[in-house]
């Protein structure tokens, strides 16, 4: 038994029951199969953090007022977590790789979102796109005729961020660019305490007319960058697996595919992680050697002088409701103090201040659920002066879950 056991990266969410005590723990990676059990024994699990041993357990749960169970209930407990997964541990480390390895011998990542998000027939597909950029283009127009080398585009639904896809992508249509840098959202991690704070893949994404393929000249770039800062390459495919099932790289590499059928385009997908650690000590230390620094310097000598490259971010800002971890139900009244708290950040980023933008997001530790910070912070990074213009920001409103994007180019 591991002496300081952790709970893996799940979803935790309560279940109701007869007495309304159950508690469900979903595995996102897939590997474990789902387990349900009671209030305390949810409880115990969680404090199952990689730092407390087991007598640790045992000394909190008493200290705060509960009778304490046997030590051998604990390390059993242990022990049956270990062996369905919801530990670290070999067992898991076993399952990952195997995942991995799965994952890595298809010819192309498959379309994971379709038929939900959008069709796989090409046809059918193409006439809902074509519908998203005549609706784009009346809803927001750029003022500008000049080709964008960044876009900053949703990863909401096509239901909900049609038009603003497609008055993105419309605009794209202008750039001779043949590479594309695609900065995601990964909503969720593989390992406890996470992996790099940018994970690629080296696999082609599928798209409904067929696999867009990794730029593997700019990836071996970045990988050499990364190295001569002194930083270790497999950091950078440490979490590939959350390639497989993410959404916020698949539907940029659908509408580039569609905007492009015949052009021989590559991307250089990466999925950026959550910058929570960073939120006390300012923009500084997000370019610092800890934070996204050695990532982007990499990243910025690849690039650097290239014409064909275009930069984009699948982002989306607040997630604002009770299945965000509200307390209430988003009103008709509360989105004009969201928006207002968003243009915070948005203005900032648009004049390409990064402290601005990044201090206003962490404040009060990011109150509104921005899930795209790291995405959105590279991609200005990156292109530091670039003129912005915003074509449209939008509420996607539900009282539960209430989404909040934006559309912009960089030229």
């Amino acid at each position: 038994m591991n002496e300081r056991p952790r709970l893996r990266p799940l979803r935790i969410q309560p279940a109701g029951g007869p007495d309304g005590d159950l508690v469900v723990f979903h595995d996102p990676l897939d590997l474990a199969d789902t387990v349900q059990t009671n209030q305390a024994v949810a409880f115990l699990l969680t404090l199952l953090d990689g730092e407390r041993t087991v007598d640790d357990v045992l000394a909190f749960w008493v200290e705060n007022g509960h009778p304490a169970p046997p030590r051998q209930f604990i390390e059993d407990l242990v022990d049956d977590a270990t062996e369905r997964l919801l530990l670290d541990g070999p067992p898991f480390r076993a399952a990952l790789a195997q995942a991995l390895a799965e994952y890595r011998a298809q010819p192309a990542r498959p379309m994971a979102h379709a038929p939900e998000a959008y069709l796989a027939e090409p046809a059918a597909c193409g006439e809902y796109f074509d519908e998203l950029f005549r609706r784009g283009r009346a809803l927001c127009p750029t003022r500008d005729a000049r080709p964008p080398r960044g876009l900053l585009v949703p990863h909401i639904d096509f239901g909900r961020g049609g038009p603003a896809y497609g008055a993105a992508y419309d605009a794209l249509r202008a750039t001779s660019a043949t590479r594309f840098v695609i900065f995601g959202t990964a909503h969720q991690a593989c390992l406890p305490g996470g992996g790099a704070l940018g994970t690629f893949t080296r696999l082609a994404y599928d798209t409904p007319w067929g696999p867009v393929p990794v730029d593997e000249e700019l990836l071996d770039a970045v990988v050499q960058g990364y190295r001569e800062r002194f930083r270790q390459p497999d950091e950078l495919f440490a979490e590939e697996l959350l390639h497989r099932d993410e959404h916020s790289l698949e539907f940029q590499c659908v509408w580039l595919r569609y905007l492009f059928p015949e052009r021989p385009i590559t991307v250089l997908p990466i999925l950026m992680g959550p910058l929570h650690d960073f939120y006390d000590q300012g923009a500084e230390s997000v370019d610092g050697p800890d934070g996204l620094g050695p990532l982007l310097d990499a990243l910025y000598a690849a690039i650097e002088g290239r014409e064909d490259v275009c930069l984009i971010a699948g982002a989306d800002w607040s997630h604002v409701g009770p299945r965000f971890g509200g307390v209430a139900p988003v009103e008709e009244a509360d989105l004009e103090p969201i928006a207002a708290r968003d243009e915070t950040a948005l203005l900032p980023w648009l004049r390409g201040d990064l402290d601005g933008f990044f201090g206003a997001i962490a404040a009060d530790d990011n109150p509104q659920h921005v899930c795209s910070l790291a995405a959105m912070y590279a991609l200005r990074a990156l292109l530091p002066e670039a003129e912005a213009e915003l074509l449209r920001y939008d509420q996607a409103h539900d009282p539960a879950q209430t989404v909040t994007f934006a559309t912009a180019l960089l030229r």
